[in-house]
């Protein structure tokens, strides 16, 4: 054995890795694996050995990943597996890598089953006969010492010790590849490692590619969790050693450190005993955390083995106090708003519409509040020594590459200079690279800076256009200047040829104009490597002259997609090369009346002739009308004196508005109902009757298409989003959580004042005839997509604002006979908007019978439906509405649901979370038991339907890390009343129900078991070990009514479920914030049997 290997194996910083017996160990590798044609290819990427909490001594993976395309053609992705191992396994196997074997044999070594379907991968690659391995080294948490260190732990948290084994010629890495891969590749490759390992490879971790790591933390047990606790919150830093931090009794030196804003302010040891007992506390008294003047602590444990002067780093620490929150909550409206934006979603892909809706949001919805907490009240030398490095730091920014050359008048004719020098520099620092400059004006004046400037090593090339640049010349003009142009700029390349000094290296090509627009300089490197860019934001030939030219680098990873970019369009086109340095020679619309006030409106005379009575007043408008009107005093200044004017004629609702053309008449009458107090008192006399006549001429004043119509309004106001609730059913309708008045609030009228008086007196007086209307202008909106683009407008505009005014008044408890019109069409939104005015009847307490008269008439599903919907909207009412309602639903159901027909009655009565209980749960001792008790439903489709919202909730949780909260009183009684069930089913219903539940379990686990889980991801592990505890919860209630079949696998359940939790710290229950989550858990389930729940549901199935 290399002696470099013995003394690492030998090291005790890894005795649990390599001697102790029984102990486990993951190893992990990611192999690249290439594929063109019938070729393939593998090589090493990363490998790492570590801790573990259990051995199953064969290798897991999969050789199904999806491969990324190469600009080349071949095709690659990153393979991962896992093996764990015992001790003896992972030293047997490390030391046939070092060897030189392949991952087969030294796998064959290791005792370490490989599958069939993996073999052939194994046995194609290993680290390669020339390795050297890097000492041991303690490398620092993450989450303090990121901005100090380079090299880091794998962990945010807790420190590492590292040693490594790495081919000598790890560098060939890089290249083995075509140079225009290498980009794709190790994007991709690194994207997903620091997706499966929590670090970045891209960035910080780039040093540790090619290696097959070594890691072992002196501070973590073998499930992962910390040996140790640290308290920093009071005046008293405190660290609780739970468990020792090496295999031997070893004395501890314990150091920490309290700084202000990057300085050390205090220092602190403390010491160990080799012979202490554990669990050991230090306490450190630390001034600055009792005067709160701190801003950071670091801590670190040496083990200072006997007889030795070295001491060893178990834990290097680090943590930032948050001492300031600066909190910015937007709350966003979501009201679906009409509009098209053609083009922000042309070309958009189906998988990404949900991308687009969320990009379409008015910001000018959202509600903003910023807010901010605590400050450095005593120790104010942090924010102000922050803020003038901050201030100085904007006005004397670090110089970048980034360039401005004013005009030449306005730089005293400096800025050529300025340019040619940055230029000069540019290509100085690349002498020996492929420059590409692209100026789709490129003339005589680039070509001599490119042979001033350039180097005799380096490759040049020149991309311009074919069009010539002043496009106001017509074409044969145009050509001629092209023509001008391009010989301009070959004469010099000739010129420059027959000198003394010759060309440098150089080919000019041109391009179809439509292609060429960017003015960039791409430079790579010999190898083809994406060096850097710059875009300048003029052609050369002109710059400074009449516009200043930006210079402004492309940054390095955006450089190789621009590259690629212009190599498509270079060999995607028809281009020439038109020299190679090493070829020698041979009517007026119907506007709207927002701006006008009544008077001026065509018609106002004749109605105020009618209105007062006063025949001279008729033809009349305008400056005439407003003559007129001085000798009656109806004028305040140039409106109407509301307090002068009259009441209209009496006769109004028995004869009708008979004046003639009508609709152009009632558009002036009602800008006069909007500006006088008589529109809102028109409106609201319960003792007059519409005309019939008169009640027909207002449905066609709404005729959307009718000649004449005003067309909408200007408003600012968003539009909603109509053909989202058209084409919905009442179903689907019932089950929005938001309520008709809150998605259809009130707002000014988006009509003609004409318009809108005829929907509000239909309303009020003829309501039939409005809900019909209604009803058939909703059918062709749907059927017709509105219409035309002004049709469209129009009609939306009227419906929204029908819609609008029969909300608000519904919303208020008024007008019965409106929602017994509304509930009379045949029109779902119509429907809905009537049955919540059902709702609201109910609940301000009118008679349920008087209430509920007008739902008698609805076939007997949808009366079903809306009566389960009434239930869960009517929940605050008092019992006797209850009772009254869910016996109309039992007595409305003559046979036993199905599975389906529960599910969709459910599903209407859901919280406002989406879950099947509410902050008080009511649905299954409400409804629920009745039903049974009536044999409608019975107690495993509860069970099943309970269950299967637990899974949904935990399904969600664990796939999109979805807040998970836990309230005893909602959440817990909710479990309580599944147990309860549980208990009411047979033996084989019971164990039916629990697959599910190991289902999720075993997804869960398999997130909480992946090495480093915290590290590859917080927070799904997090939402993991909150569903584990729910499900602990859930099993250890379900036990207490289980059968013997069922128990068992509870009990097994049980105990692996308290085998993740105890992965945990001591203080991870109060830091997630679920305290409440594990007291319900390991609460004592035997006192369900006492529960009411389980005689009512005794009684009910008795019956």
């Amino acid at each position: 054995m290399r002696q470099d290997l013995e003394q690492l194996i030998a090291d005790a910083r890894f005795h649990d890795l390599f001697h102790k017996n029984g102990q486990a160990s993951a190893i992990q590798l990611w192999l690249l694996e290439f594929r063109y044609e019938s070729e393939t290819s593998i090589r090493w990427f990363y490998g790492r050995a570590l801790q573990a909490d259990h051995i199953s001594s064969e290798w897991k993976g999969s050789l199904r990943g999806k491969f990324t395309t190469l600009p080349s053609g071949k095709r690659v992705r990153l393979l991962s597996f896992i093996a764990y191992v015992s001790a003896d396994s992972l030293r047997k196997f490390t030391v046939s890598l070092v060897a030189g074997k392949t991952l087969f044999e030294a796998s064959v070594d290791g005792v370490i089953r490989v599958g069939t379907d993996i073999s052939d991968v194994f046995k194609a690659v290993g680290l390669g006969p020339e390795v050297c391995i890097r000492p041991t080294m303690h490398l620092p948490a993450r989450d303090y010492y990121r901005s100090i260190n380079q090299r880091l732990s794998p962990r945010d948290d807790i420190s590492f010790d590292s040693s490594a084994v790495s081919p000598l010629d790890k560098s060939a890495l890089l290249q083995k590849f075509e140079a225009k891969d290498l980009s794709s590749i190790f994007r991709m490759a690194c994207n997903r490692l620091d997706a499966e390992t929590g670090m970045a490879f891209t960035s910080q971790d780039s040093w540790r590619l090619g290696d097959f790591e070594i890691l072992c933390a002196p501070t973590l047990n073998q499930s992962e969790r910390a040996k140790y606790c640290l308290s920093a919150k009071s005046e008293h830093a405190e660290l609780e050693i739970i468990e020792p931090f090496t295999h031997e009794p070893t004395e501890l030196l314990v150091v920490f450190k309290a700084f202000s804003d990057g300085a050390i302010q205090s220092s602190h040891v403390a010491t160990v005993k080799k012979d202490a007992s554990f669990p050991a506390t230090v306490k450190f008294n630390v001034c600055s955390f009792k005067e709160e003047r701190a801003t950071a602590m670091t801590l670190e444990v040496f083990a200072r083995p006997d007889n030795s002067e070295e001491a060893f780093l178990c834990l290097q620490v680090g943590n930032l106090f948050v001492r300031t929150i600066h909190s910015n909550i937007n709350v966003l409206s979501n009201t679906r708003v009409e509009g098209k934006f053609d083009w922000l979603k042309k070309q958009v892909p189906k998988h990404a519409r949900k991308q687009l809706d969320a990009v379409n949001t008015l910001q000018r919805s959202s509600t903003e509040s910023n807010s901010v907490i605590g400050g450095h009240k005593r120790d104010p030398w942090v924010g102000i020594n922050r803020d003038i490095a901050s201030s100085l730091g904007s006005l004397l920014p670090p110089r970048s590459t980034a360039r401005f050359f004013p005009k030449l008048s306005d730089s005293k004719g400096m800025s050529r200079l300025d340019l040619v020098e940055w230029l000069r520099k540019v290509f100085a620092d690349h002498k020996k690279a492929q420059i590409a400059w692209f100026d789709p004006f490129m003339e005589d004046v680039g070509v001599e800076l490119l042979h001033r400037m350039g180097a005799s090593q380096g490759d040049y090339l020149i991309f311009t256009s074919e069009k010539q640049s002043n496009n106001g010349e017509d074409s044969c003009t145009g050509e001629v200047a092209r023509q001008q142009r391009i010989q301009n700029l070959l004469q010099r390349c000739q010129d420059w040829g027959r000198s003394s000094f010759g060309n440098v290296r150089l080919r000019v090509i041109t391009l179809p104009h439509e292609k060429l627009h960017d003015r960039m300089i791409l430079i790579r490197s010999p190898s083809g490597l994406p060096t850097a860019g710059y875009q300048l934001s003029n052609s050369i030939q002109m710059a400074n002259e009449n516009h200043p030219l930006l210079v402004t680098p492309i940054p390095a990873d955006i450089l190789p997609g621009v590259l690629d970019y212009m190599d498509g369009i270079v060999e995607g086109s028809e281009h020439q090369i038109i020299f190679d340095s090493d070829v020698k020679d041979g009517g007026k619309p119907q506007t709207a009346t927002d701006d006008l006030s009544p008077i001026e409106m065509q018609h106002s005379g004749d109605v105020l002739a009618w209105w007062m009575g006063s025949k001279e007043l008729r033809g009349l408008s305008g400056h005439n009308l407003t003559e007129a009107l001085k000798d009656y005093d109806l004028l305040a200044g140039t409106h109407i004196n509301d307090a002068e004017l009259c009441e209209p004629p009496s006769d109004f609702w028995t004869k009708g508005f008979d004046l003639e053309p009508f609709h152009g008449m009632w558009d002036a009458m009602g800008m006069f109902l909007a500006h006088s107090r008589f529109g809102d008192e028109l409106t609201i006399r319960g003792d007059a009757h519409l005309d019939s006549a008169f009640e027909q001429r207002l449905v066609q004043h709404l005729n959307p298409d009718r000649e004449g119509g005003l067309p909408a309004r200007k408003t600012s106001e968003p539009r909603v989003d109509l053909n989202v609730y058209f084409n919905q059913n009442l179903e689907d309708l019932l089950k929005l959580q938001q309520a008709p008045e809150q998605i259809f609030y009130y707002s000014p009228p988006t009509v003609g004042y004409g318009d809108y008086y005829a929907i509000a007196i239909l309303w009020q007086k003829a309501p039939n005839a409005l809900a019909s209307w209604l009803s058939n202008q909703i059918k062709d909106w749907v059927k017709n997509n509105g219409g035309s683009r002004n049709l469209r407008s129009r009609r939306g505009a009227l419906i929204t604002t029908a819609l609008r005014y029969i909300c608000t008044y519904i919303h208020f408890g008024k007008t019965k006979p409106g929602i017994e019109a509304l509930l009379a069409t045949d029109c779902p939104i119509n429907q809905w908007i009537g049955l919540n005015g059902v709702k609201v009847e109910l609940i301000q307490g009118n008679p349920t019978e008087k209430a509920l008269a007008p739902i008698e008439s609805l076939p007997n599903r949808d009366r079903v439906i809306v009566l389960c919907w009434l239930i869960g909207k009517t929940i605050s009412v008092w019992p006797d509405c209850q009772q009254n309602l869910v016996g109309r639903l039992t007595s409305s159901i003559s046979e036993p649901m199905s599975d389906q027909y529960l599910q969709d009655l459910t599903n209407l009565i859901r919280g406002p979370l989406g879950t099947l209980y509410h902050p008080t749960p009511w649905i299954f001792e409400t409804l629920l038991a009745p039903l049974i008790g009536k044999k409608i439903v019975n107690p495993y489709q509860v069970a099943k339907l309970w269950l299967e919202d637990l899974l949904t909730q935990w399904n969600s949780t664990l796939s999109s890390d979805k807040h998970l909260s836990f309230v005893t009183a909602s959440d817990g009684e909710f479990i309580n009343e599944l147990a309860i069930v549980f208990g009411f089913l047979t033996d084989d219903e019971q164990v039916g129900l629990l697959p599910k539940i190991q289902q999720i379990f075993k997804k869960l686990a398999r997130t909480i078991r992946t090495p480093m889980s915290t590290q590859v991801n917080f927070r799904a592990n997090h939402r993991a070990q909150q569903v584990n505890a729910w499900i602990y919860a859930l099993a250890n209630r379900l036990n207490t009514f289980a059968c013997l079949p069922a128990a068992g696998q509870l009990t097994l359940l049980m105990e692996n479920c308290s085998k993740l939790m105890r992965r945990q710290s001591p203080d991870y229950r109060t830091t997630i914030g679920s305290e409440d989550l594990f007291e319900y858990a390991f609460d004592d389930p035997r006192q369900l049997r006492s529960h009411p729940l389980c005689k009512a549901l005794e009684n009910a199935i008795q019956k």
